[in-house]
């Protein structure tokens, strides 16, 4: 019986009509009482009573229901999980400097965060540098090569679920310019005319896809977005579609900026599997990506990254 049952029991009510039964005092649990707090002592007040003991103050919860009122309260583990209420942009930089990537996570449970790169989680290193400031999380890249131009995923988790986010990072090579000194010459100072060069528009190119969507490997009821980069002159119009039937905007998030084109998916479903097309088209052409979103059932314990193997084959990208 629970303490809600013997809450609602007739001899507590007050309310007994079969005169067989004979209702026992509702004094007897002070002696139960008084036992248990020699158990506990001094620290009866401040420590922790097992829920099996706050059963048996039934009677006193009844007795005393402004003293010892009890809530209820239940949540969904899933709304434990962490949350980005700050979401990481992505970043520019040129070779040789540093990039750096922010966001805030807040969670009911600590979280730990996590960076990575093609399914590899980032260590902290001299090369890879991570900082937090309460829930503000930092994420440093020092001396960037154009090789860590690519997708970047922060993993934040805590024992009731996990959330994921990929970055961007697009790293260019630095103009290398050598300067003239001759030493057999004094130095002048005098005022020079300013030198500078006057900026030309790009010409009107046709889209290209300069970074192709991604397959991802999803679980149930998680988050996901697809990211690709794109150029062209116009602004290209952008269409998603999935398995050949284009989407609505208004059912899901997407948005192009600054050449980043992406589709966010809030809660994944089963019936969110399949092939994406992300289709872009102005007056001098079009051009096209596409990727495979697998949907699996929620796994117990850790689970894998985006862009794990898919049984022994790995997904090849377009």
């Amino acid at each position: 019986m629970t303490a809600h049952e013997c809450l609602a029991h007739a001899w507590l009510k007050g309310d007994i009509k079969d005169s067989s039964t004979i209702p026992k005092p509702n004094k007897r649990y002070i002696k139960f009482r008084d036992h248990i707090r020699e158990k506990y002592g001094h620290h009866w007040d401040t420590c922790t009573v097992p829920i099996g003991h706050i059963s048996n103050y039934s009677s006193l919860r009844k007795l005393h229901e402004k003293k010892y009122d009890i809530h209820d309260f239940y949540f969904d583990r899933r709304q434990a999980a962490p949350r980005f209420v700050i979401k990481p942009a992505g970043s520019f930089t040129f070779e040789g400097q540093s990039a750096k990537f922010y966001c805030r996570v807040i969670a009911a449970a600590p979280a730990t965060v996590t960076w990575y790169r093609d399914s590899g989680e980032l260590r902290q290193s001299v090369k890879y540098m991570k900082r937090y400031e309460g829930d503000d999380y930092y994420f440093i890249i020092n001396r960037c090569r154009l090789d860590d131009r690519g997708e970047y995923i922060i993993r934040a988790e805590n024992s009731y679920g996990y959330r994921e986010e990929p970055v961007f990072l697009n790293v260019q090579a630095m103009p290398l310019t050598i300067p003239q000194i001759r030493l057999d010459e004094p130095i002048r100072r005098r005022r020079e005319p300013l030198k500078y060069k006057l900026w030309e528009e790009p010409p009107d190119s046709a889209p290209c896809f300069t970074f192709h969507l991604r397959h991802r490997v999803i679980q149930t009821n998680l988050g996901v977005k697809l990211l690709c980069c794109l150029s062209g002159k116009p602004t290209p119009e952008i269409k998603w579609y999935k398995d050949g039937k284009e989407l609505n905007k208004y059912e899901y998030n997407m948005s192009h900026s600054d050449g980043v084109v992406t589709l966010e998916i809030l809660t994944c479903r089963r019936e969110d599997a399949g092939k994406y097309v992300c289709k872009a088209t102005n007056s001098l052409g079009e051009d096209e990506t596409n990727c495979f979103l697998i949907i699996e059932d929620r796994r117990h314990g850790s689970a894998g990254q985006a862009g794990a193997p898919v049984g022994d084959k790995l997904l090849p990208y377009h």
